[in-house]
């Protein structure tokens, strides 16, 4: 079992290095995770994302602020990577939710089927047939603005996907009940 693991992921490597734009993807996200893990390392937030300077406002980018500064004279390069933190996160917390949810759903419509499934199924079929950022930002005007209401809009907007493909896999493993 082991060895069927270890050549599947071999494979998937191998097929990602041959793709030039696939690895340079991995590397600009790489790039991003990093600085958002080190922002602390990369540029002080206190000093440089939150200290005021009326000298320095709206200068173009430089060696010294690499994105420039804004009308208050803060960093802005130093805000956009404390900034992707928060983002990151939002991000792998919506997806984390949005696979369970979907999941649990599509693999409960997978296996049950008849009415549950096709209630279910019509309800995700509603849910997609609206764009997911317009569906996020629907749920976000209902429920108000914040970082709990964002993850719960991105959840909702992203679980649709999961359900549907999740069912389509387990649909064929429904075990009859024999007379």
């Amino acid at each position: 079992m082991s060895s069927k693991i270890n050549s599947r992921y071999h494979d998937i490597w191998t097929r990602l290095r041959r793709n030039k734009m696939a690895m340079l993807g991995l590397i600009v996200l790489c790039i991003i995770v990093l600085a958002a893990v080190f922002a602390n390392v990369i540029a002080d937030y206190n000093e440089m994302a939150l200290k005021q300077n009326a000298g320095e406002r709206l200068q173009p980018p430089s060696w010294q602020h690499w994105f420039g500064t804004d009308t208050y004279g803060r960093d802005l390069f130093a805000r956009v990577i404390h900034g992707a933190r928060a983002s990151l996160a939002i991000g792998i917390i919506s997806v984390s939710i949005a696979t369970v949810i979907g999941v649990i759903l599509g693999a409960t419509t997978g296996y049950y089927g008849g009415k549950y499934s096709s209630i279910i199924m019509r309800i995700v079929d509603t849910f997609m047939s609206i764009p997911g950022i317009i569906l996020s930002l629907a749920i976000v005007a209902a429920l108000g603005g914040g970082a709990r209401n964002l993850i719960i809009a991105m959840s909702v907007s992203l679980a649709t996907g999961f359900v549907r493909i999740t069912r389509v896999r387990h649909a064929g493993l429904r075990i009859t009940k024999s007379s």
